[in-house]
């Protein structure tokens, strides 16, 4: 890194600080230049702003440095390892920016990003496997080996396995700064709509609830909305239809966080037309398009 740009991160005066945050509309850009380092600096100085109202209708921010992150701005990411059915082999993907600040006083971080897309102003994608839309209990990007929902997310194969195995498939600047998020979900599963079923888990990679995509809650565990909101990046109206991410001209269904109380056997997905639905499969394969955050106050 060069002494400029350490000094604008680091330097004397207590590192960047947030100068402005804006709701004003956003042109997307590329951060493939910034390291990860300099974006967790980014995200820590957001995380420790007190001087600006951030919400879900806040679109860009603008550092002491003069650099300005925005919704849906792009960074490459190469991808190497399995994830259940599916090898990343030297794979670049982009994640992006869904939010600043994001319903911070329950979460506690600073940027939160989302796989995937196909570069900047490129196709969002959410990564596929071969048992794509089939029903089974091998491995693959399935919310539970079997057709139940017992046990809620925090119990699910999607958590259990899958999260912990992109973690290892993501490199490893990216890994030691990813922060800990505080995400609310139903982790009782079984397909009642029960208040206490709503708990906390402290997660670094996630999935996107069901209201966290869409500002609405249909299908999910009521009481989860309690706790979330709603992406600025899917807040300003962009779509949460997801296309394959091997072959970006098909869209396809993927998976949230969020277990159905539709029946017992019932998982929320994202249809391949970009809206909310059920599926009666927990045990079937659909996309996988993962979250995450940078950035803590000190």
């Amino acid at each position: 890194m060069r002494a400029s740009r350490r000094m604008a991160l680091y330097g004397i005066g207590g590192g960047v600080t947030v100068s402005s945050v804006s709701t004003a509309a956003h042109t997307a850009a590329n951060l493939s230049s910034i390291s990860w380092d300099d974006l967790k600096a980014y995200g820590d100085a957001i995380a420790a702003d007190t001087a600006h109202t951030y919400s879900n209708g806040t679109k860009s921010v603008t550092f002491s440095d003069g650099q300005t992150l925005g919704i849906g701005d792009v960074k490459s990411v190469v991808l190497s390892g399995t994830v259940g059915a599916l090898t990343f082999s030297d794979l670049t993907n982009y994640c992006f920016i869904l939010g600043f600040r994001h319903n911070f006083s329950v979460e506690g971080t600073g940027i939160h990003f989302q796989f995937g897309k196909t570069g900047l102003g490129g196709t969002d994608v959410a990564f596929v496997d071969s048992a794509y839309n089939s029903n089974g209990s091998t491995a693959a990007f399935r919310a539970n080996t079997s057709d139940t929902s017992s046990g809620g997310w925090d119990s699910s194969y999607m958590f259990g396995t899958i999260i912990s195995a992109f973690y290892n498939a993501v490199p490893s600047s990216l890994q030691s700064v990813v922060a800990t998020m505080t995400k609310y979900t139903d982790n009782t599963g079984g397909g009642s709509d029960t208040a206490a079923y709503v708990t906390a888990t402290n997660e670094q990679f996630s999935l996107p609830a069901e209201f966290e995509i869409f500002g609405a809650r249909t299908y999910a565990n009521s009481a989860e909305q309690n706790y979330q909101q709603q992406y600025a990046y899917y807040k300003a109206g962009n779509s949460a239809k997801k296309y394959k991410h091997s072959a970006t001209g098909t869209d396809c269904a993927y998976w949230p966080r969020s277990p159905s109380v539709s029946n017992s056997s019932a998982w929320i997905k994202v249809s391949s037309d970009g809206a909310t639905g059920s599926s009666n499969y927990c045990n079937i394969s659909f996309g996988f398009a993962p979250i995450f955050s940078i950035g803590t106050a000190a």
